[in-house]
């Protein structure tokens, strides 16, 4: 049996009843084969989401280096105070194409970049395609960002010309559907992160209100599930469609703490309340922020650091984590910094967005190619 349908079967189990998985300890080999890793693209400024398309390119996301930007005057109702705001921003995002040599190219380029007091940068989170038609993720956006005049959205780009239209306000529907339960650290507008194409539709996970979202290509929102309200503050960030379903991964809060991430699993063609729409089947994650199935319908988890040093991501504390359909995990990749992003190509390559946070920022950012 193809493993993504192991996935989708014990999925269904977990949907259908109040199953959920204990912790399962993580599971190493002694010898195990060594992945090769190579450097398949450089000089990207904050790398974050990742997806080839239909053409064989990669496109990647990319935070940008943020700017100068300030709307405290315009909207002071929507600012983000200490000790990460208030924002200011700069119109330095970008989407890149790379071709399977490595050469990259800018598609888009002037979208907002919205930077934080620490520093950190939040421009283009993700991308996804539907069919031929490629959307992005505008996190950088909105006013509460410093941005006045670009709003936190979903764009469809024009992959020939790199001509793009907003489809989604996603900041004014946070504004009109605040988070049930608003957590220490609220953002007004949202902390958009992961876009998954699924069933024809776009799906986004709001960080910081703790919510995935759906979005149709018309620009109606929905809120699909509400984890504040069944499992507290545990900030989904990750997402994976398998057949039916679709597997949310969570970062959990900052310090970060060993074991405190999982799985969970989302109907959303089924019309559950968002307050009982998810269930949890698998713990003992730490950090994570991206998954992906291989051609094998094998599930990675991609996490961003651990516990054990500074309590942030630290370098070379990332890593790879294969999680079986019983719960059972699997350390396949260590030693990566400030991962953000993976996907895997026609090739069988892991392709991961590395250094996607770092200081300096510009130009810095990789995309590294793994084949186990």
């Amino acid at each position: 049996m193809n493993w993504q349908w192991k996935w989708i079967s014990c999925c269904a189990l977990v949907t259908s009843s109040a199953l959920t998985l204990g912790t399962v300890s993580v599971e190493t080999h002694p010898f195990p084969p060594a992945p090769v890793v190579e450097v398949f693209t450089r000089d990207l400024d904050n790398p974050r989401g990742l997806a080839f398309g239909p053409d064989g390119k990669l496109y990647v996301a990319e935070a940008g280096s943020g700017g100068t930007e300030s709307t405290a005057d315009i909207c002071p109702e929507l600012q983000i105070g200490p000790p990460f705001g208030p924002y200011v921003n700069g119109r330095t995002a970008r989407i890149s194409r790379v071709d399977h040599r490595g050469t990259r190219h800018t598609l888009v380029d002037g979208l907002p970049s919205g930077q934080t007091v620490v520093p950190d940068w939040q421009g283009v989170a993700d991308v996804a395609f539907i069919d031929h038609r490629l959307f992005a993720l505008v996190q950088g956006g909105g006013c509460s960002y410093g941005s006045a005049t670009f709003p936190k959205s979903i764009i469809e780009v024009n992959t020939r010309t790199g001509e793009y239209r907003q489809i989604a306000d996603l900041g004014a529907f946070r504004r009109a559907h605040p988070a049930a339960l608003p957590d220490d650290d609220l953002e007004p507008e949202g902390v958009f992160f992961s876009l998954e194409a699924a069933f024809g539709k776009l799906y986004a996970v709001d960080v910081n209100a703790g919510q995935l979202v759906e979005i149709r290509l018309d620009g109606r929102i929905r809120t699909v599930a509400d984890f504040t309200a069944q499992f507290g503050h545990i900030a989904p960030s990750a997402l994976a469609q398998a057949g039916p379903l679709l597997i949310v991964g969570n970062i959990f809060q900052f310090p970060i703490v060993d074991g405190a991430s999982g799985l969970f699993v989302v109907a959303p063609q089924i019309p559950f309340p968002p307050s009982i729409a998810a269930k949890k089947f698998v713990s003992g994650l730490t950090a994570v922020i991206d998954l992906a199935f291989d051609r094998h319908g094998r599930l990675y988890a991609l996490e961003m650091g651990n516990g054990q040093g500074s309590g942030f991501p630290d370098p070379e504390a990332g890593r790879v984590v294969r999680v079986h359909p019983n719960g059972r995990k699997e350390v396949v990749l260590t030693g990566l910094t400030f991962p953000t992003g993976m996907t895997f190509g026609r090739d069988g390559r892991l392709y991961i967005s590395s250094k996607g946070f770092e200081i300096p920022s510009k130009g810095t950012g990789e995309i590294l190619a793994v084949r186990f």
